[in-house]
């Protein structure tokens, strides 16, 4: 039996055991998101898997 493992805050696959890093240069899945909904509210075009 296969298992896939993602994380719920980057999305992103990970293997088990991994170490998550979080700075100014990587941002999570949960950033991006309300970065573009903020676009979308600021009047701007998003650029973004979420649309």
């Amino acid at each position: 039996m296969e298992t896939y493992l993602y994380h719920v805050v980057t999305e992103k696959p990970m293997q088990s055991g991994q170490t998550i890093i979080f700075d100014t240069t990587h941002y999570n899945g949960i950033y991006n998101r309300v970065m573009t909904c903020k676009k979308i509210l600021d009047g701007d075009n998003p650029v973004d898997e979420l649309l």
